[in-house]
């Protein structure tokens, strides 16, 4: 398998996570009441912002292990 197919393949498995990471970043920051949200924990430094930092966190890694998962079944696949 040449590079260029390999490149493709691999575009191709993370084109759904690609996906899932802008439309969660988009439900994350457009609506005002999310924004709101923001604020009041930027105010409020304590348990408000670290639960608001815990909950991204595990959502980012959550969208980078798929990614990884996604890679790695792709590269077993192509071997």
């Amino acid at each position: 398998m040449s590079v260029r197919e390999q490149l493709f393949t691999l575009l191709r498995n993370l084109r759904w996570i690609t996906v899932l990471s802008i439309a969660i970043s988009l439900l994350l920051y457009l609506p005002d009441q999310i924004q709101e949200l923001y604020r009041i924990a930027a105010d409020d430094i304590g348990w408000v912002t670290v639960s608001e930092f815990v909950a991204l966190g595990v959502i980012a890694i959550t969208i980078w292990v798929g990614a990884f998962q996604l890679t790695a079944v792709g590269a077993v696949v192509n071997l």
